[in-house]
């Protein structure tokens, strides 16, 4: 990152330190055979999966995007938007499970 700031290094290496914690805890929780989804609607769940695996493919674009030497303003505002869009949208799923 400090030789190529431009690049979104930065970005992706919170994106995959963010990933590696959340993988630890998943794999803590399945290793102690606890359901953290017990009880809660389904639709509800398969909403919580969708709008990660979304956020995903917008964490790989933005990564994409900040590498690119083609990359203009406008679609990092727009990869921005939609990520703050799909973030709302999953903090309210989880206030809900």
């Amino acid at each position: 990152h400090q030789q190529n700031p431009s690049k979104g290094y930065d970005a992706e290496a919170l994106n995959i330190s963010e990933r590696s914690k959340a993988r630890s805890l998943l794999e803590l929780l399945a290793e102690a055979n606890t359901d953290i989804r017990k009880g809660v609607d389904p639709q509800l769940v398969i909403q919580e999966r969708s709008l990660q695996q979304q956020l995903d493919a917008v964490e790989q674009r933005r990564v994409e995007v900040y590498k690119s030497e083609n990359d203009t303003p406008e679609e990092k505002v727009a990869l921005e938007q939609e990520r703050q869009y799909l973030l709302r949208k999953y903090e309210e799923v989880q206030t809900k499970t």
